[in-house]
């Protein structure tokens, strides 16, 4: 079911639109400013099971930026400063001291803006995607994306879902641009699109103080180059490089939920763990709950037994026992505990 809907007041009117789903810590997923509409975008299948994935850790936020989706529609101000007034109306009408934040696209300078304007207040920075200035891919393609806005909607909305969507095959693209559309006005675009080549938060990456993934989607038109850089200038920050999209929620999950290296004395100190640690990757890329998950069904408990123990739902380890059998290529249970002992992930 389509989380419901709420609207916050933005400190120059503006509604902003916003939703959450999930229970724990608040992870704010902020929208990849262009395309962000709450309803629509919950539609996507592959957006939507990743968007139920973190909702097992985390209360996750999200919101319409200004311009598009349900937020206010006729605006004028797309400046960085705006878009900051929004992210900041959205965490105080939830009430949110401290948060994560997850700033994709063109959406990441307001994200570093964020956290080193507020540091008390951020506990962890991912940015998805992302650059420090617009001039980093200001270029003769970024040049012509906007030519092709202003002069052909319909195709820049096709060859943007084959971009943010990543769905590279024609048909599949001309599915999705309608969606695409209905989002963001050509109008609107165009402007946000300008004032978002304009942010510039290069002087701001120092003064970052959250611990910070910088995630590179090789599928995705940026430079490694430009990753790279973007996480050396950032004082406690990591780079990890994915390789689709579908490969960035276990990357967040995994930088989200390590817990930093205990010291020889804490380790004396503290209790043994229950139960092993588990990786931050396997070769399938599998989560920390699919680990734990497929630990379950290897020690031969069933899907209703699993749930108990882990307090969810058996709709819920169901779907995630069907994830794991897809993405590790098993048949059955039995070939999934096979798996899991060649890959060590029982011990």
């Amino acid at each position: 079911m389509m989380p419901r809907v709420r609207s916050a007041r933005s400190g120059d009117g503006t509604n902003i639109a916003y939703s959450t789903l999930g229970e724990g810590p608040p992870l704010v997923l902020m929208p990849a400013i262009l395309f962000s509409h709450l309803e629509k975008m919950w539609e996507l299948p592959p957006l939507r099971r990743g968007l139920e994935q973190l909702a097992e850790h985390w209360t996750v936020v999200r919101y319409d930026n200004r311009g598009c989706g349900l937020s206010g529609r006729e605006v004028n101000d797309f400046s960085l400063e705006a878009h900051l007034l929004d992210l900041e109306a959205v965490a105080d009408t939830l009430g949110l001291e401290r948060l994560a934040l997850n700033g994709p696209m063109h959406s990441g300078p307001v994200a570093v803006a964020f956290a080193a304007r507020y540091p008390e207040r951020v506990s962890h920075l991912i940015l998805q995607s992302t650059i420090a200035r617009g001039s980093d891919v200001w270029s003769t393609q970024a040049q012509a994306l906007m030519a092709l806005i202003e002069s052909d909607w319909t195709l820049f909305t096709e060859t943007a879902a084959r971009v943010v969507l990543q769905w590279s095959d024609e048909d599949s693209a001309r599915l999705a641009a309608p969606l695409l559309r209905e989002c963001v006005s050509q109008k609107a675009a165009s402007a946000l699109l300008r004032a978002a080549l304009e942010f510039d938060v290069s002087a701001l990456l120092a003064q970052v103080q959250a611990p910070t993934l910088v995630i590179h989607n090789r599928q995705f038109p940026l430079d490694l180059a430009v990753s790279r850089d973007l996480a050396s200038r950032i004082p406690d920050a990591r780079l990890a490089a994915v390789d689709s999209l579908e490969s960035i929620v276990p990357a967040a999950i995994e930088f989200l939920t390590q817990k930093p290296a205990r010291t020889a004395t804490s380790r004396r100190d503290s209790a043994p763990e229950a139960s092993p640690p588990i990786p931050s990757f396997d070769p399938a890329r599998l989560s920390k709950r699919e680990i734990e998950i497929l630990r379950l069904v290897a020690a031969g408990k069933s899907n209703r037994q699993i749930g108990e123990e882990l307090t969810i739902s058996t709709n819920t380890v169901d779907r995630h026992v069907s994830h794991i059998l897809s993405k590790i290529g098993a048949a059955n249970r039995a070939e999934a505990a096979a798996y899991a002992a060649r890959q060590r992930l029982l011990s």
